[in-house]
């Protein structure tokens, strides 16, 4: 089963805050960004050498352990993505 959408929603809330506060993003940009817009490029303005930061960041938030395979590669796809990915994990469902 996967994470509710409460599980979803705070989990992407916690999120935001976490770019907002990682990156120097104002939290008001970032409710502007959909959580369909890619992660990476234009949107955020993240690159590729960012991710690391992110995943310690994440990790240490969010009390998960994100492994290096394809499913986590996916999930850091867009905002969307990486809420349920991490929602699943911190509720102790296997991410999909």
């Amino acid at each position: 089963m996967a994470a509710s959408e409460a599980e979803i929603h705070r989990a992407e809330a916690e999120l935001r805050e976490l770019l907002s506060h990682t990156y120097g993003l104002s939290a008001q940009d970032l409710t502007r960004v959909d959580a369909a817009a890619p992660l990476f490029g234009d949107a955020l303005g993240l690159d590729s050498l960012d991710s690391m930061a992110l995943v310690v960041a994440l990790e240490e938030r969010f009390g998960v352990t994100l492994q290096n395979d394809a499913t986590t590669r996916k999930a850091f796809n867009t905002i969307g993505s990486l809420s349920k990915y991490l929602a699943a994990l911190r509720s102790g469902r296997p991410p999909s």
